[in-house]
């Protein structure tokens, strides 16, 4: 039997805080720049309950596995089987085969509770795909959910051994702490979705829970053989996180720490790392404060802020889902009140979940509910996982356009060299993911050559292959794969090097549209951070000292490559070759843009790389002359599929049978290879 803790009305109260501000984020990003962090908020809750619940039974002799999971099943799993099943209904009516399949696939993973996971190898928190991924938001639940399995075991260990739980609790919150920070700036998606990241989040809330119900002597003597003093001395037998004027200070400072957090945290923070200190810090207060203190009493217990927190669970299940369908259709100016209007819809039906659904299963005894809602979460789960092999919908008939889009293999990541073929003689490729985009045509002619030479491909899908410049973005480090790729350069074995760039996003934006990209990046070495236009010092100053190093390259023997951008239109985007999403109808789309207009546009920037190759000695290699053999580039292929995946990227397949402008840089090698030079 499980011992509950107390009721507390302003704990929901702070539920309904954390909701309302990630819900907010969610549909208004730039007012609520920083309600991301309702999730910390939450973590720190979760901790506390969840550690409460567990030591109080330990203490009284009542603790049972068994029933502390059927009651995490008959909690979590009603409202997340209804939201999963309607997540689905949306994604077969309004999606086509490959966003249903990607859908199918976190729908498969959600029910495994390891939605996290997936989360950080395919993306990040604030990757702006994150808008198409109606699950997305269920990363937070898999970390719950993990902490749930591992942290009742730890607890019950240390009792059974008669450890201080002191320790246990501390050591969480000290040492995923530590490794949170250090994590946040060399791996930010792993910082932000690993449990071990955020444990000290929901440690902090359990080493609370310790503090008040066995050290502040909480925990009732009910008689049982197992003292609370006999184990735990309690040197705050005052009860001093009660005391009238610590909780009043603690109340207040807790709130503006989390609004604090709301205020000032954003995408570009690095988080979670040292900014998470705010709003768990926040969290942390508001709890010791106790019910009794007066913003906790008269603001976080008010009526409405309770019954939000008592539907913050659904709450924050249905927003999502129903606000990232959104994003798959423009409603222009009306976009503000549709996104207003579904916020409302998503907390209407929070209510109904909560209350036909939540209430009536929770309050149900005996394991007959935890079966069923066991084999439910199973048959939904294994309903993602045939749809992510099959992508079956009301709009299948888009699969094989919708292929396009999923046409990518290159097999590396950021930072990291792939390397294939095993010659006496190198080739290095380096940029960004339009270097990447060529992989499978050099992966074609390696396999054919008899005498291949060692290829590898440093790049990272976002820093072009420039000198002492960075994104404005968080989560990059251009100057340090700037300095690796040089270092790979410049060994012996490297004959042929190949740089390559969607040049023209860094300095001026896309072609086609109105240039809202860029520029993207700024001089490491000028603290004023100043935006990289194309033709402005910096920009020239970059090129030049680009020029000195490839020349330095040039002048040990080696072959340099500078591969222009490939034509690049929104056009090129296979989603307008869709049907309608509403009517299922075929679009009339536009198959080709104008040559002359794209190379008009990308000119400041081809000419900047022209007098890079004059200068080091490198030679130019120009996609558009191949592709674009009259004054029109044509967007679709022989069969009228799609070439691009996207607006700037080659399809795999197409790369591979088409980029034979590629091939220059392995027959100009040919006779050193051969000759073993």
């Amino acid at each position: 039997m499980h011992v509950a803790p107390p009721y507390r009305a302003d704990i929901d109260g702070l539920r309904a805080v954390a909701v309302l501000a990630v819900v907010g984020f969610h549909a208004f990003p730039t007012l609520v720049k920083g309600g991301f962090v309702g999730v910390d908020v939450f973590f720190v809750v979760s901790g506390y309950l969840i550690s409460a619940i567990v030591l109080g039974a330990l203490t009284k002799d009542r603790f049972s596995f068994t029933e502390f999971y059927a009651r995490r099943i008959r909690r979590i799993f009603p409202a997340l089987i209804v939201v999963l099943i309607a997540g689905s209904v949306l994604g077969f009516l309004l999606l086509y085969s490959f966003e249903l399949r990607a859908l199918g696939k976190d729908t498969f993973f959600s029910a495994l509770f390891l939605s996290n996971a997936v989360s950080w190898l395919e993306t990040g928190y604030f990757d702006p795909r994150a808008g198409f991924r109606p699950l997305l938001h269920l990363w937070s639940l898999g970390v719950e959910e993990q902490f749930y399995i591992v942290w009742p075991f730890l607890l019950w260990l240390f009792w059974q051994k008669e450890w201080d739980w002191g320790i246990l609790l501390i050591a969480g919150v000290v040492l995923s702490f530590s490794l949170s920070v250090l994590t946040t700036y060399r791996a930010p998606s792993a910082a932000f979705y690993f449990p071990v990241t955020r444990l000290w989040e929901l440690s902090a809330g359990g080493l609370l829970a310790y503090m008040t119900l066995i050290v502040g002597g909480a925990a009732a003597d009910d008689g049982s053989e197992r003292k609370p003093d006999a184990v735990y001395p309690r040197p705050w037998r005052g009860k001093w996180l009660s005391a009238p004027t610590v909780a009043e200070i603690f109340s207040l400072s807790g709130l503006l720490l989390v609004a604090a957090a709301v205020s000032f945290v954003d995408r570009a923070s690095s988080f979670p790392g040292w900014w998470a200190l705010l709003p768990t810090a926040g969290a942390w207060l508001l709890i010791a404060a106790g019910p009794n203190a007066s913003l906790n009493h008269y603001l976080l217990a008010s009526r409405p802020l309770v019954y939000i927190g008592l539907i913050s669970y659904p709450l924050y299940l249905w927003h999502w889902v129903l606000l990232s369908f959104l994003g798959f259709f423009d409603f222009g100016r009306a976009q503000i009140a549709v996104v207003a209007a579904t916020t409302l819809v998503s907390v209407a039906l929070a209510g109904l979940t909560y209350r036909f659904v939540e209430v009536k299963i929770r309050s149900s005894r005996g394991l007959r509910y935890v079966g069923l809602l066991s084999a439910g979460l199973c048959v939904v789960g294994a309903y993602g996982g045939v749809q992510f092999l099959l992508g079956y919908g009301r709009l299948s008939s888009s699969r094989d356009i919708g292929q396009a889009s999923g046409d990518w293999t290159y097999p590396g990541r950021n930072g990291k060299a792939v390397v294939v073929g095993k010659g006496p003689v190198g080739i290095l490729f380096t940029g960004d993911s339009h270097i990447e985009q060529y992989w499978p045509r050099v992966n074609y002619l390696i396999d054919r050559m008899d005498h291949a030479p060692a290829v590898t491909f440093f790049t990272d899908e976002g820093c072009p292959p420039l000198p002492h410049v960075n994104r404005f973005k968080p989560g990059f480090d251009c100057e340090a794969i700037y300095r690796a790729w040089t270092g790979i350069a410049a060994r012996a074995d490297i004959k042929s090097v190949v740089l390559g760039a969607y040049w023209e996003i860094y300095f001026i934006g896309g072609y086609d549209d109105d240039g809202n990209d860029g520029p993207l990046l700024y001089k490491t070495d000028e603290s004023g951070r100043a935006p990289m236009k194309a033709g402005t010092p910096q920009f020239t100053q970059v090129f030049e000292e680009l020029a000195r190093e490839l020349s330095n390259l040039r002048s040990s023997g080696k072959r340099i490559y500078i591969v222009l951008s490939n034509p690049t239109s929104r056009r090129f985007s296979p989603m307008l070759f869709l049907p309608d999403r509403i009517s299922g109808a075929p679009r009339d789309v536009a198959t080709s843009i104008v040559k002359s207009d794209f190379e008009a546009f990308n000119r400041p920037i081809n000419e900047a790389l022209r007098r890079l190759a004059k200068e080091s000695g490198a030679e130019l290699i120009d996609p558009v002359a191949d592709m674009c053999p009259t004054d029109v580039c044509s967007v679709v292929g022989a069969r009228g599929l799609p070439i691009y995946r996207d607006s700037n990227h080659m399809r795999a397949s197409w790369a591979r049978d088409n980029a034979k402008f590629m091939d220059r840089v392995f027959d100009e090698l040919r006779p050193c290879v051969s000759a073993g030079c």
